[in-house]
Formats: C-alpha cells, structure tokens, sequence
C-alpha cells in the first residue's frame, strides 16, 4: 500500500511539473504587444509545394512600422491568381527572388524580439496556407525558420469575441467590424486583421492579444513546419474560401 501511494505520488508530481514546465516554455511568448508582429503572404496559388510567395508583408502594431516586399516567382501566374490579388507578372519582373526577401524580413523581424529572443507572428488561418507556404519556401533556401519565431492563427481570438455563427473570412470579419473591404494584398490584410482585432479588443489592444495566447493550450500556438491537409478549393471550408 505505501508503495502504491509513493507511486501515485510520483506520477502526478511528474504530471505537475511537467505542466510547469509547459507553462514556463510559453511565458515567455509575446511578454507584451511589442513582440507581436501580423503578416500576410499572397501567392502564386494554394499549393506550397510547386507554389510561391509573390508578397511578404508584415505589420509591428506597437510603433506602426511596416515591411512590404514583392517578390519574383520562378514561373509566370496563372490568370485565376491575378482575378484575386491583382498583382501581375509584368508587375514582379526585376524584383528580387524570395531568399533576398527573406533575409530582410527576418532582419526586420528581430527588431521585435523579447529578451529570450522570441516573437509572437499572427495572421489569420494561418495554418492553412501562410505558414505551411513560408516554411517551404525558407526550407528551399537551406535556411531554417528562427526557432524562437511562434507562429500562431488568429481566427480562436477573434472566434472567442464574434461567437461560432459568425464567418472568419476577412471579408466577413472586415464588414462585422465596419471595415473597408479587404483588397486580398498583403499589407492591406495586414492593416484589416488589426482593425478587426482593435474592434474586438479595444482596451490595451496588443497586451490583451499577448495575454490570450499565452494562455493558449492549443497546439498551433508552437512553431512547426506545417503541412497543408487542404491544398484545393473544392476541399477548403468555406470560411477559408478567401477569394470569395
């Protein structure tokens, strides 16, 4: 019997501290709003393993500071791509290839970092199609993503304050919220995923954002080189149709 005891004892003393420590790997995470940063991609498609990004943008929320980069693709663009971002071949020809591009953001990326190191990057469904796509494109460079970089979606923050009936699509989020309508560049969606978060967390806007994700238990708050399980329109949600 004290055996068993002295086991039980040890097992959730173990589970405690393992809890813990979970807890300390994430306090860290965007110890306030100026460790966040909001970026958007748009692509040559929904498919990152023969697509790439043709914009990389990104929003620091606290000081206001943007970064906007058009980048050349190794292939021209479909016309269905061009109807949905209106970024044109003729207008990426002479702009630098990806792995330049790259190498400015995460130079401009690491003006934001806390004092571990590490930064708190949102964009909205980002599971589905910006992380996986900029991953990809980093792993073609032979070059890995930061590990102190923490990838995290938007959609369960705002999720919390809309309620489940309402859509998550940014044309939907931007009317809730009495946006403009979003253009679907990346900057600009960058600019209307802050608005909506201003909208729905109005009081002390960057640390309520830090403080939800900090409590997150959910996996996708960890950097992970995502892979995309819906890669076409006939299997994307429709929440996630952000063409329409």
């Amino acid at each position: 019997s004290y055996s068993f005891c002295t086991l039980l004892v040890s097992i959730i003393s173990n589970m405690f501290r393992s809890l813990f420590a979970t807890s300390r790997r994430f306090a860290s995470v965007a110890t306030s709003g100026k460790h966040i940063v909001i970026w958007d991609v748009e692509t040559t498609g929904l498919d990152p393993s023969r697509d790439q990004i043709v914009e990389l943008s990104a929003l620091h929320p606290h000081s206001g500071e943007v970064f906007d980069v058009m980048i050349k693709p190794d292939n021209p663009m479909g016309d269905v791509v061009i109807k949905i971002h209106g970024i044109t071949n003729e207008a990426l020809e002479g702009k630098e290839r990806f792995k330049e591009a790259w190498d400015k953001y995460q130079s401009w990326v690491s003006q934001f970092q806390d004092s571990d190191g590490k930064v708190l990057l949102l964009s909205h469904y980002s599971f589905s199609l910006d992380v996986p796509m900029l991953t990809t494109e980093v792993g073609r460079t032979n070059k890995p993503v930061p590990e102190n970089w923490v990838f995290a979606d938007t959609a369960p923050a705002i999720k919390k304050k809309v309620g489940k009936d309402q859509r998550l699509n940014m044309a939907s989020l931007s009317k809730y919220c009495s946006l403009p309508e979003p253009t679907h560049r990346a900057l600009s969606d960058c600019q209307n995923l802050w608005g909506v978060l201003k909208n729905l967390y109005p009081q002390d806007t960057l640390d309520s954002i830090a403080k939800f994700y900090k409590l997150q238990k959910n996996h996708r708050l960890k950097k992970r080189q995502a892979k995309p399980k819906r890669t076409t329109r006939e299997r994307l949600p429709p929440t996630e149709r952000w063409w329409e």
